[in-house]
């Protein structure tokens, strides 16, 4: 897997820039490969008998605190917003809520409507329901009583903004993995040169086109 350096350095050296050219800047070409990668994977995936690869995934790590404001009767939600999934079914998100207190609970993401109904059956206990809510953040719900004991929690899924994705990117423990730039850019190695081939081509459509000179002054009538 390439590192997000790595991509980014290959489309700016393509394109033939200079270390003091600022017309497209690595943070902007990186922005531009994480839209075309969620294309590709989702254009590659159309179908659905083709396994997802594990190196189009990001693992995540969120800090759990009181949710004062209650959402369908939630007492936890998370500290830092989530990136949005990137809407190839919930199936393939995988949430570990962290501590031993939890090894023997099951837990499941629910869209946010389906989070109003679940939570209250004493004889589910066992399991903790999340959602992410519209304002981006990570609900906590269960009848056990537990739950409220979360501090953190791992997710593992596919998200649209991978250079997002890597500020919250953590290992097995969920320490942290420190610079987005070191981190193994989230796209198999099949569709990587697509991705460079497919920024390089809309940003040199832009880099060279003719400039304009006339005036559009000129073309006004009195």
């Amino acid at each position: 897997m390439s590192k997000f350096a790595e991509i980014g350095y290959l489309v700016y050296d393509k394109l033939g820039l200079g270390s003091d050219d600022e017309r497209f800047t690595i943070d902007h070409i990186l922005y531009l490969c994480g839209v075309w990668r969620a294309a590709l994977i989702k254009q590659y995936y159309r179908d659905a008998k083709r396994e997802l690869s594990s190196s189009n995934y990001q693992t995540i790590c969120v800090n759990l605190a009181y949710n004062g404001d209650c959402l369908s009767g939630s007492e936890m939600k998370s500290v830092e917003k989530i990136p949005n999934f990137i809407g190839i079914g919930t199936d393939n998100i995988n949430i570990v809520p962290m501590g031993d207190r939890f090894n023997n609970n099951r837990w499941t993401m629910v869209s946010e409507d389906r989070f109003n109904f679940v939570g209250d059956n004493k004889w589910l206990r066992k399991i903790i329901y999340f959602t992410r809510a519209t304002d981006g953040k990570l609900y906590v719900k269960s009848a056990s009583p537990d739950f409220k004991y979360l501090q953190k929690v791992k997710i593992e899924g596919i998200f649209e903004d991978p250079a997002e994705a890597a500020k919250l990117a953590c290992d097995k423990d969920c320490n942290p993995c420190g610079d987005v730039m070191e981190q193994h850019f989230p796209l198999e190695d099949i569709l990587v040169p697509n991705l460079i081939d497919i920024v390089y081509s809309r940003l040199a459509n832009d880099l060279y086109r003719p400039e304009d000179k006339k005036n559009d002054a000129d073309s006004l009538s009195l």
